[in-house]
């Protein structure tokens, strides 16, 4: 489903990824794993299109995605870490404005918006204010966003962050049943968030894919605390 070659990516003299090789195969579920820095988020927004890479190709089902961006991004959906939304604007026409940007047929505008709503628990919550929700309900409601075109691909960006235990495993829950239907990659610091949820995780350091690296050089958060140690991860 998709194919990373050799991708390399700097800003100036800093090598953020340092030729990177993956292949995720159709809905697969993968975790990419690794510290702050680790390149994770760089790697996603290439992924989604939103960067270009220094060196290296990304292929989807044999379509580069560099080449004909447009063709490709229409297959994705991304949440990144941070989701950009509208606080003025009620639920349903934030996602009603959203459809028509990701050009989803006017005549089925409607019906998307009410299945989205329902897979991310907000089937009573269209007149919202987002500005007013909560941080786990604004989360929802980006990933609604990240759905409303119907996706063959779906890439998320520490999914979790902010959320509290509740908010998480309604999360995990909604994301396990993606995984079933959808191709899913998702980046976090903490292991403990991927494991169960992905059939695999891949783990980044210093901007390069690892075969193998121990959870405590990989789970940290941003103040540095480790979440767990003493296991080893492979990809």
């Amino acid at each position: 489903m998709i194919t990373v070659n050799h991708v390399t990516k700097r800003f100036g003299t800093t090598v953020v990824l340092n030729d990177v090789c993956l292949a995720i195969e159709r809905h697969d579920c993968v975790g990419l794993v690794g510290p702050n820095g680790a390149g994770k988020t760089t790697l996603l927004r290439i992924l989604a299109g939103y960067l270009a890479p220094t060196r290296g190709t990304v292929l989807v089902e044999g379509v580069d995605l560099f080449w004909h961006s447009v063709q490709v991004r229409r297959r994705i959906g991304y949440l990144p870490e941070n989701a950009p939304l509208y606080p003025e604007m009620r639920i349903d026409e934030y996602l009603d404005f959203r459809a028509a940007l990701k050009r989803v047929p006017r005549r089925r505008r409607r019906l998307r918006r009410a299945e989205v709503k329902e897979q991310c628990g907000l089937k009573d919550q269209g007149h919202a204010v987002i500005g007013r929700l909560s941080r786990g309900f604004r989360q929802r409601v980006a990933l609604a966003d990240g759905l409303i075109h119907e996706p063959d691909i779906l890439l998320l960006d520490e999914p979790f962050l902010g959320l509290d235990d509740n908010q998480a495993d309604a999360c995990k829950n909604l994301l396990n049943s993606l995984c079933q239907r959808q191709t899913v990659v998702m980046a976090s610091h903490r292991i403990a968030e991927l494991e169960g949820l992905c059939q695999r995780l891949i783990p980044l350091q210093a901007g390069r894919k690892v075969d193998t690296a121990p959870t405590d050089t990989l789970a940290l958060d941003a103040t540095g605390q480790r979440h767990e140690a003493g296991r080893a991860v492979t990809s």
